[in-house]
């Protein structure tokens, strides 16, 4: 091959990896020589990362210093006694509030008491004898008898009233008509 006016081009020998190397380098030489002033650069980033690491510990460790101090300096640490004497105060005024709502509470309950008790009086079958009624009991098993149904002539019953209770002969037994 020639080169037009300077006669043949010297052979030059390639390798795929020069194809698509970022850099290349002619000889294992000049292969170092690249390399080396990375090699510095890195080195010197190296000790710029270490002093900015060195630098953020020592402002980490100056702003937790800080804090405990202010930690240090609270009521709690310089007067411990403070903060006791704080919630005795805290418990002295619950128990004033109790002291003072118990008779209330107590009073309320009282009331309601009485009124759910009124209730129960008035539906307590005792409250019905005690207006007139009666209940009617079997002498012979003590059961309430409900229905002229379950009663024979001739049976005895006994009828509990609000002052006592009477026994009774069944002399006749009269259903109620159809209204």
């Amino acid at each position: 091959m020639t080169n037009g006016s300077h006669g043949p081009l010297p052979f030059q020998d390639y390798t795929i990896s020069d194809f698509v190397a970022d850099l290349r380098a002619p000889t294992p030489s000049a292969a170092a020589e690249l390399v080396l002033p990375e090699k510095r650069e890195l080195s010197a980033r190296l000790g710029e990362l270490g002093k900015d690491l060195r630098r953020a510990l020592a402002r980490s460790l100056d702003e937790a210093r800080r804090r405990l101090e202010d930690v240090l300096k609270a009521g709690v640490f310089v007067t411990p006694s403070a903060l006791w004497e704080a919630k005795r105060q805290s418990l002295d005024e619950l128990d004033r509030r109790l002291e003072m709502s118990m008779p209330r509470n107590l009073e309320n309950k009282r009331e309601i008491l009485r009124t759910r008790m009124a209730r129960l009086e008035a539906l307590s079958p005792l409250a019905c004898l005690k207006r007139g009624y009666g209940v009617v009991f079997d002498e012979g098993s003590g059961a309430i008898i409900k229905s002229v149904n379950r009663v024979k002539v001739g049976g005895q019953i006994v009828a509990r009233l609000a002052d006592g209770s009477l026994t009774a002969r069944i002399t006749g037994v009269r259903p109620k008509e159809n209204e």
